[in-house]
């Protein structure tokens, strides 16, 4: 074998090291790529549902002013600017979170969503109750009739103090 020979078998044999290597570090790089995909999705599935306990929370602070709010103005106003964006909230965080599968994700897995959604709605159903119940507002309207009674009483009182008076 002459020399050339030798020279282009041993660049032949690089060429092929050198594809070799690069093919496994091509292969290594899409592992790493869909290892990072998959961290990625579960850390968006774990924002998802911290969002959803936020929201879930932001609701039961809502329920709490409502409990406090004497005015039936303010209330509606904590139902508007709370109660309806945390229903729209909770239902783009769960859509979030059915995005942010895996390829194949396991039953329980998918069931997840439907089960929040079932609690979700259980708890968006009672505290609509509870608003609707605060809006009424049953102990300012007794105050309210009691205060329009004042004049009653005033001339009660007058006409008792005049009766004892003539006696």
């Amino acid at each position: 074998m002459s020399m050339s020979a030798k020279i282009y078998s041993i660049i032949g044999l690089l060429v092929l090291v050198a594809v070799l290597i690069t093919g496994v570090s091509i292969y290594g790089i899409a592992q790493i790529n869909n290892s990072t995909e998959q961290l990625g999705r579960l850390a968006n599935r774990s924002v998802n549902l911290n969002r959803v306990d936020r929201i879930a929370l932001s609701r039961s602070l809502a329920a709490v002013r409502i409990i406090v709010a004497t005015d039936p103005a303010r209330i509606k106003q904590i139902v508007d600017t709370m109660f309806i964006p945390a229903e729209r909230d909770m239902e783009a965080e769960l859509a979030d979170y059915v995005n942010n599968f895996p390829d194949n994700p396991t039953e329980e897995m998918k069931n997840y969503p439907v089960q929040i959604r079932a609690l979700w709605g259980e708890y968006v159903k009672a505290t609509a109750e509870l608003a609707e119940m605060a809006s009424r507002n049953t102990n300012n309207q007794a105050l309210a009739l009691m205060a329009g009674m004042n004049s009653f009483w005033e001339n009660m009182d007058k006409s008792l103090a005049e009766v004892i008076s003539s006696i």
